[in-house]
Parts: C-alpha cells; structure tokens; sequence
C-alpha cells in the first residue's frame, strides 16, 4: 500500500487533499499557490521564507508563546512525548487516540463554553479582537429531514473524540452553537493578518502566510510517519491538529466506505461561511509544511469547524 504520505502528495496534484478543487496540468508540485488557483506541495521542496525554513516546517519546539521548556526533536516517533495541558505525556505523531484536550498548549490559558445542545465543552481563546474555540466542533449536526449529517474521519466514531466532526459547507454553515458563527473569509484573513502580518493575496481566491502555520498548529501531533517533525508553537492557542477531511466517493467506488478521507497527520482544513461561486465555497487550510492560508473547495467536502464568538 502507497504510504500516507505518498498518497497526500498524489492527491494534492489531483486535487483531492484537504478538498482542494483544482490541479495543475503538468502535475508539478512546489510549495506555492498557483496563480491558476493551484496549492501543492512536495515535502522535498522549500517551504518559503520566515525566520528560517525550520521555523516553517521541521522546529523543536524549544519556546511557546509564554516560554515552555519543554522540547521536541525532529526525528522522532512514538518514542519521545509532549507535555499536555492535563500534564498527561502524548505521542508526538498523529494518533486518534489522544483526545483533542491533551494537545492543548499547557502554557495558554485558556477559556471555556459548553454547548447547551450536547453538554459538550470546548476551550475557547481570544486572539486579538476575536474569540476562537480552540478545538474542532464536535457536534453531531443533521439538518430536519436530511438523509445525512457530519461524520468523523473514515466514518470511526471513535476518531471524533480527537479531531471533532467533519461537515459539509451547507451544514458547517448551521452546526455552531447559539452565540458562535461559521467564521467569514475575511474573519479568518484577521486571524492570519494577527499572526503574520506580512501575510499577502496570490490572486482572488488565494490569500496565504508562509508563516502561520507554525503559530496555530499544536506543539505536537504533526510529525509524520518518517519521523520529521513539522508540529508547531501554537503561540495563541489555537491549537489547530491535523485531522483532514474527506470527500464522497464517485460512483462505482464505494466499497465498504461511503467517503474517501486524506491528510490525516498533515493537514487541516476549516470552513468559512463565505463562497467562492454557486458550487464553491472558501477554507482556512493549514498544512504540515507548505504555505498555508485561505483557499476553496467544492461544497460537498467534508472538513473541520472552528466556531467564533459572535
């Protein structure tokens, strides 16, 4: 079997990881954003330019925003744990058995709310002038009626207690709780503007950092099945973990599974609530190594939601 991240590599040039529409015609991959409305990525190439490559990628982890010792080395496994915010050790790579509070940054402090609908809790932060959740709605949304709702990657329950539910863009749009909103493009454009502000627009569709990822991913849970680690400082605690999405299969494919699901470990992918045109709609996407930014997909993929305080 191809591995994980062959496979991540081969769908971001046919458009298929994180729910990312187009392709370029020569099948080339860089880490850039096309003007034709392209993103991908060769984890082989330069990441951009920011304090230094390590900093966009690969990085140890030796500060968070309010000085933590603690530290990650690159290379490593299983073996080597990262401290949590309930000070129970968690692997340093991808592992859907880590519930989403034990990647929190220990050194933010954090807020909370409850979702009267469900009784869930979620940790909230302010950064800036905004309110974020800093972990992924995991709400079990179907609208009246409908013949599906949110689902949790690959369809295994089990996996929603660490990466949330994934939605489509018409549900995503509804799943919020009463006070919170789906945040709009440009409400995600602030966040990257705070972060980085030498953030820019490749063209319309594309607005993008080579240095945010690394301020909003978690201290770990990035490195990949090689042992590079690409996790981040989390310095505001958004605490973003990479738990993919997925995408219906076309027909004559489905064979067990109803959806195909990519770039777990890798990448996330958030909606806005703005659209791109009548079967598009804009994402906040965060990628283990390459640029990251706001970008589009078609409606019908499922992905993450973060919800902001109205």
């Amino acid at each position: 079997m191809e591995s994980l991240k062959m496979l991540l590599r081969m769908a971001a040039i046919c458009g298929a990881v994180l729910g990312l529409s187009a392709c370029g015609d020569d099948g080339s991959t860089s880490a850039s954003f096309e003007d034709s409305g392209n993103v991908s990525f060769d984890s082989s190439s330069s990441v951009g330019s920011a304090d230094t490559a390590d900093d966009v990628g690969k990085t140890d982890n030796s500060s968070s925003s309010k000085g933590s010792s603690s530290s990650q080395k690159s290379g490593s496994e299983n073996v080597e744990k990262m401290p949590s915010s309930s000070s129970v050790e968690v692997p340093a790579n991808w592992d859907w058995s880590v519930p989403a509070g034990n990647r929190l940054n220990p050194e933010i402090e954090y807020d909370e709310m409850s979702d009267s609908r469900d009784d869930h809790t979620y940790k909230t932060v302010q950064i800036g002038d905004q309110v974020w959740m800093s972990q992924n709605l995991n709400y079990n949304y179907k609208a009246e009626g409908a013949a599906e709702g949110s689902i949790c990657f690959s369809e295994n329950e089990d996996y929603c207690a660490a990466g949330g539910r994934l939605y489509s863009w018409a549900m995503a749009k509804e799943a919020c709780p009463q006070g919170w909103h789906l945040p709009s493009r440009q409400e995600y454009q602030a966040l990257i503007e705070f972060a980085d502000s030498t953030a820019e627009f490749k063209n319309q569709n594309f607005y993008y950092s080579d240095k945010v990822s690394k301020f909003l991913k978690t201290l770990s849970g990035w490195s990949t099945s090689d042992g590079e680690n690409y996790s981040g400082k989390d310095t505001y605690g958004f605490s973003a973990l990479p738990t993919g999405s997925c995408s219906k299969k076309e027909n004559g494919k489905n064979k067990g599974s109803e959806f195909e699901c990519i770039g777990e470990g890798q990448g996330s992918a958030y909606w806005t609530s703005t659209e791109s045109d009548g079967s598009h709609a804009y994402l906040m996407s965060v990628y283990y190594e390459a640029k990251s930014g706001i970008t589009f997909s078609s409606k019908s993929t499922f992905a993450s939601v973060r919800c902001l305080k109205d």
